[in-house]
């Protein structure tokens, strides 16, 4: 019983995810994703509140992912500015195998922002990156390798980085590969938070 209940839910959300990249978060229904899925509605509305909850089901797994990805960088034993670098590195890589995703994304964002509680919760993933990325920041501070700047701060800078690519891989479909100006940009704020040899 438990073993196809997991399955069910499992096939929700592969199909919500197939139709969501086909056709777009907005104009995929429950009833869509029931059908594509082979079960009730009875079915979903027992695993899933909303459509918003599947949406946010997938973006908890990929999350999860970069999480854990952000985690081993921290642990590493290197100086900050390269930890930086290899985020970086890492969000190119995100970036490219997300881009299909970005427009989807913007739609759920536009949804959630007429529903508190999915606002809120759409918007813990930046709360998390901005304080994961302000420890690496104090890190930085107290080692040596940048100066003394406010880590909150930069912290936000980096994520208003990170939102800019994105919004602009959406908008220019013919223009630059955002994904690849990734350590360029971050290369470029490191420029101005490291420290220089006395």
């Amino acid at each position: 019983m438990q073993q196809r209940s997991e399955e069910t839910r499992n096939s929700i959300i592969e199909s919500a995810e197939e139709l969501f990249t086909q056709q777009g978060y907005t104009s995929t229904g429950v009833a869509e994703i029931c059908d594509a899925a082979g079960v009730s509605k009875g079915a979903f509305y027992h695993h899933f509140a909303t459509k918003q909850a599947v949406f946010m089901e997938l973006m908890e797994d990929r999350l999860t992912s970069i999480n854990q990805a952000m985690q081993q960088v921290l642990n590493n034993e290197q100086q900050v500015p390269d930890a930086l670098m290899s985020l970086a590195s890492m969000g190119k890589l995100l970036f490219l195998s997300e881009a299909k995703h970005l427009n989807i994304i913007m739609e759920f964002w536009e949804q959630a922002r007429h529903d508190p509680e999915t606002w809120k919760a759409a918007g813990a993933p930046y709360e998390r990156y901005q304080q994961f990325l302000a420890r690496i920041i104090r890190k930085g501070v107290e080692e040596g390798s940048l100066r003394d700047v406010n880590p909150e701060d930069v912290s936000r800078l980096i994520i208003a980085v990170a939102t800019g690519l994105m919004l602009q891989g959406v908008m220019d479909k013919e223009g630059e590969a955002w994904g690849q100006t990734v350590e360029k940009y971050i290369e470029i704020l490191l420029e101005g938070v490291r420290r220089r040899p006395s």
